[in-house]
């Protein structure tokens, strides 16, 4: 005679164990009692089925209590569905924002189109360049121009020429930078010399700074954006380097001019390594023995296996050793098996007689 299985269908199947009468789990349940989510389930109990984003998804299990996927770098969300703060373009693999450091408000872009946020006077997909009305970038300075004899307002974006409608003759060439009084019949542009600019030379070319002055910025070509600089001479200075000329080294950059990253692989550096600023002007990592590279992350040639428990950072060449009783072989580094009458080496490391 059989009893009725006595089980929960909310949470167990329609059958039982036979002698015990124990019910079965459904799939997304597990635990003695079936009370617990399931891998790949999560939310108890009613455990819904984890919903991670394939592509941001570092495997495709969820925690159980939450739902929240493992993500890939640059991915974000209970599923890893979108882009992080920083990153853009999920659909491409949420690829890092690049905004431009100056004419950026910050480092993050829009997680859809990559658009970064602009500083006033600032404009393009990443601040790269000056906004309507405005010129010389990185400075993008206001034009300034008349609007009653200007042609559209603006001026030109790189000189910051103001153009002229018909019948404005006015010169009014002032500026401190003017070689004359006269101007350009069509356009009404000063004559300036080379380290002034705008209309009536009033402001300081690019590459010149300290208007009336207008004194040559003496930025470093190897570290600057340009030769562009502030009102007080400060260059502007791509990423790894620093100083009013843009001539040394951020901190943790290194070997001016390269400015290289301290980056050197932990597995090949020598166990005494201190830093990349105690080593000889030029280089940039103390290697191990058997390792090779510019950051210490290869092996030299006939070395192989890079490990960072391995004091010569590589392993050398196979040795083999006999002993005088045939037919007996003694592997040092590797396993030697015999196989018709030749010997195949297995790794990892080990020794076995024959």
């Amino acid at each position: 005679r059989f009893t009725a299985c006595s089980c929960d269908p909310s949470k167990h199947t329609a059958d039982c164990e036979e002698e015990t009468g124990k019910c079965y789990c459904q799939p997304r349940f597990e635990g003695e009692n079936c009370d617990k989510c399931a891998k790949g389930y999560y939310d108890p109990p009613e455990c819904k089925q984890c919903e991670c984003a394939v592509n941001g998804t570092v495997g495709e299990m969820c925690l159980p209590e939450n739902g929240q996927c493992p993500c890939k770098p640059g991915f974000g969300g209970t599923f890893c569905e979108t882009c992080e703060p920083g990153f853009t373009n999920v659909t491409a693999g949420c690829k890092e924002c690049v905004c431009d450091e100056t004419g950026s408000a910050h480092s993050n872009c829009s997680a859809t189109t990559g658009q970064c946020v602009c500083k006033p006077s600032f404009t393009g997909k990443m601040c790269d360049q000056c906004q309507a009305g405005f010129y010389g970038f990185p400075n993008c300075t206001f034009c300034n121009c008349d609007p009653l004899g200007t042609e559209g307002g603006v001026c030109d974006p790189h000189s910051g020429q103001c153009m002229c409608k018909d019948g404005f003759y006015e010169c009014n060439c002032l500026g401190a930078g003017a070689k004359a009084l006269e101007c350009d019949a069509a356009t009404g542009q000063c004559p300036c010399y080379a380290n002034f600019t705008a209309r009536t030379c009033d402001k300081c070319a690019v590459g010149f700074y300290d208007y009336p002055n207008c004194k040559a910025c003496s930025c470093l070509i190897e570290g600057a954006k340009g030769q562009a600089c502030d009102n007080k001479g400060n260059c502007y200075c791509k990423g790894n380097f620093e100083g009013e000329r843009c001539d040394r080294c951020k901190p943790n950059f290194y070997n001016f001019p390269a400015c290289e990253e301290c980056n050197c692989h932990p597995a090949g550096v020598t166990l005494d390594f201190a830093g990349c600023d105690k080593v000889q002007p030029g280089e940039l990592c103390s290697c191990r023995k058997n390792v090779d590279g510019r950051i210490c992350d290869h092996c030299k040639p006939t070395f192989w296996d890079l490990q960072y428990h391995n004091p010569d950072g590589c392993v050398g060449e196979l040795i083999l050793s006999w002993r005088q009783r045939p037919n007996k072989i003694r592997c040092s580094g590797f396993q030697c098996v015999k196989k018709l009458g030749t010997l195949t080496k297995h790794h990892p490391s080990g020794r076995k007689t024959f």
